[in-house]
């Protein structure tokens, strides 16, 4: 049985991301095929068994190995990935790597790159795939182009969760062969509960925005599309309701999110304010009343909670142009995110009297219920295995 590592610095303590959430699943649809390492971060004191570095799971397919880090809730250059690489060149997490003995690695973004490094899974005899979830040079390209063009450099492929991410490896990062993409899953707990609802009616009556509250989500769009929306007298009578994520960790120390928070709640007193990284049956009640979704980056590898709202009948709205990776695996309402506010806020309330809204929503809700984990994992797979010596 081929035996896969997988490292990426947010997995399964305290996922505050997409990331982490799509790294669980891209290691449960792993281990159908192959014995599964996890080499990840958690923050310092998040679990009983912070003296353990090593977990193996009761059903024997997964280990997990954890590297304690002081801060949290940053993915990018200014998070703890200095920290989890020095940690991945630990007498116990060597030993632990050298003792699974992987086939294949599948690092995740430009901090997975230093850690496979350290722990002995790249730049030896395993093949090591670089998976870029997110490319934060397409934000920052200074402060990460470097970090970024070393993992296409140290890779023996690359693996993209959309076109336009593939093409930027390609472009920008130097990639010689174009990557594969592979677009993520509806996470199986989501699925099951989706389907499980299929045919419920509900009155939907949200407004949502369920993005985390930082810059590069770029959620300051939302509230100021919600503070036009009140100003025209939209939510006055409660038949529309705003819904914002906030989570309350990140508005401790981010004053952008703090600003966001206060900014909402004036503007929509009678909305709601979502403070926790909410869980399936959350995101089925919530996504089950909403009327439309927005999501507001200009650019996003994904979008994973636009293929959730669409398992429960809610389309969204992104930016045009292909610039947000689920609009490629599901129909979705394109419009111009960065135009002035009260453009935007025209286009919003064109869309919510549009019938053809509802069109949207029921072919994006076909689609989003198709593609699975199990489907995700074979991909992945069968990418990994490809690049396997003598398999």
């Amino acid at each position: 049985r081929p035996r896969v590592a997988v490292v990426a610095l947010e997995y399964d303590r305290d996922a505050f991301s997409g990331n982490g959430i799509l790294c669980q699943g891209l290691a449960r649809s792993l281990a159908a095929h192959a014995d599964v390492l996890v080499l990840c971060a958690r923050p310092r004191g998040s679990g009983r068994e912070d003296d353990v570095p090593v977990v193996t799971r009761g059903d024997g397919a997964t280990t997990t190995a954890y590297v304690d880090v002081d801060t949290w809730h940053r993915l990018d250059r200014l998070g703890p990935h200095e920290q989890f690489a020095r940690g991945c060149a630990s007498r116990a997490i060597r030993d632990a790597v050298a003792a699974f003995g992987a086939s294949a690695c599948l690092g995740v973004d430009f901090s997975a790159v230093a850690a496979a490094t350290n722990s002995g899974l790249c730049g030896g005899d395993v093949p090591f795939i670089w998976s870029p979830f997110r490319i934060f040079s397409r934000s920052d390209f200074d402060g990460h182009h470097a970090l970024e063009c070393d993992g296409v450099r140290r890779s023996d492929g690359v693996l993209a969760l959309c076109a336009s991410d593939a093409d930027f490896v390609t472009e920008r990062l130097g990639a010689a062969v174009r990557p594969l993409v592979v677009h993520p899953p509806l996470r199986e707990s989501v699925l099951k509960i989706a389907r499980a609802r299929r045919g419920e009616t509900r009155r939907r009556k949200y407004l949502t925005c369920v993005v985390r509250v930082s810059e590069e989500k770029e959620p300051h769009r939302f509230v100021e599309l919600c503070e036009e929306l009140a100003r025209r007298g939209v939510f006055d009578s409660k038949a529309l309701s705003p819904v914002f994520c906030a989570n309350a960790s990140l508005c401790q120390t981010s004053a952008y999110a703090q600003d966001l928070k206060a900014r909402f709640q004036k503007c929509a007193p009678s909305g709601r304010v979502i403070e926790h990284f909410l869980s399936p049956e959350e995101l089925g009640e919530l996504f089950s009343e909403t009327i439309l979704n927005i999501h507001p980056p200009t650019h996003d590898a994904f979008g994973m909670t636009i293929v959730e709202s669409a398992a429960f009948g809610a389309p969204s709205v992104v930016h045009h142009a292909g610039a947000v990776g689920a609009s490629e695996l599901l129909q979705t309402i394109g419009v111009d995110v960065e135009a002035p506010t009260r453009e935007f806020a025209d286009k919003i309330e064109e869309i919510l009297l549009d019938a053809r809204t509802r069109v949207v929503a029921e072919n994006a809700h076909s689609k989003a219920l198709e593609w699975d984990e199990a489907s995700f994992g074979h991909a992945v797979f069968d990418f990994l295995f490809s690049h396997i010596r003598n398999p």
